[in-house]
């Protein structure tokens, strides 16, 4: 009754009508007309899977004309409102920061597999966070004064303040990416030696990539949505580790990374903290001044780093 009474009320205005003929027409044209690797009649044969592989990409760019109108209904009706002004649960903060995680790493996977030039990855690593920081000045933008406040102090980051709810939530989150992690040990190490000799030893490579990409996202999304955005130690500390523990195997570098960087975090919050006085600095600050000599200090010392 309700598929019914949608399909009904997309057809009641002009605008269904026009968005199947928008459809039915791009996909002809490039079917028929436009010379690419969707056009049938190259094939020779009768295949319907170009019209597949072409139809998302067209609905895609037709969804907000379908869904418009159902917006503009449930805003008359204030559910809009309903909605953004809905406080939002612990577990809706977790599974959104690890979804937004999952979906960038992804994204990045995605033009890494087209682009083999490292400095090219680089830079395009760089404009993902562009836009994200776009993303969230827009969304800072039309924020109010209490909500950008609590934005500020949480960018700030801070091991203190936590819930023994937010406690149990960041340890689950921490056992399930630990174990997808040592999961894909035995696959990062076949791929030290590069992805035809995985390929030869029976590795799926992208299913393995998959799993990575989720555990990082688990991880990263889950602990930075209670404790905030905290530089370096995700970044600098397993190169840092890898100076000190000659080995490459991933079942000893993975448990020695998350030792190396618990450690290296509760020194920089104990400095934060000044014992003595009254005063808290923000932990990015510390691990900033900490970290960033001691990278530069092992570049500048030794002339062959293991990366």
């Amino acid at each position: 009754a309700i598929l019914n009474k949608e399909i009904r009320s997309f057809f009641s205005a002009p605008t269904g009508y026009l968005v199947v003929g928008i459809f039915l027409t791009l996909c002809s044209l490039f079917l028929f007309v436009f010379t690419g690797s969707y056009i049938i009649l190259d094939n020779g044969f009768a295949d319907l899977k170009p019209f597949f592989d072409l139809a998302p990409w067209i609905f895609l760019f037709l969804i907000p004309a379908i869904t418009m109108k159902s917006f503009a209904e449930e805003n008359k009706q204030g559910t809009m409102e309903l909605l953004l002004t809905k406080p939002i649960g612990t577990w809706s903060l977790v599974i959104a920061s690890a979804l937004g995680s999952f979906l960038v790493l992804l994204a990045v996977l995605a033009v890494t597999l087209k682009v083999k030039d490292t400095m090219a990855i680089l830079i395009i690593g760089l404009m993902f966070g562009s836009l994200t920081g776009a993303v969230v000045a827009v969304l800072s933008y039309f924020s109010d004064a209490e909500q950008l406040q609590q934005f500020v102090f949480w960018s700030f980051g801070s091991l203190g303040n936590q819930t023994w709810q937010g406690i149990v939530i960041i340890s689950l989150c921490f056992f399930i990416g630990l174990l997808l992690s040592v999961y894909s040990a035995k696959s990062l190490n076949a791929l030290l030696l590069g992805e035809n000799y995985a390929k030869s030893m029976g590795l799926k490579i992208k299913k393995n990539m998959l799993v990575i990409i989720l555990a990082t996202s688990i991880l990263a999304g889950g602990i930075t949505a209670f404790v905030g955005p905290i530089a370096f130690i995700g970044l600098a500390v397993p190169h840092l580790t890898r100076q000190f523990i000659k080995t490459s195997n991933h079942f000893v570098l993975i448990p020695a990374v998350a030792l190396s960087g618990a450690i290296l975090m509760l020194v920089c919050d104990t400095i934060a903290q000044l014992p003595g006085t009254v005063y808290t600095l923000p932990i990015n600050a510390i691990t900033s001044l900490v970290g960033a000599p001691v990278v530069i200090w092992l570049l500048v010392r030794k002339r062959k780093l293991i990366f």
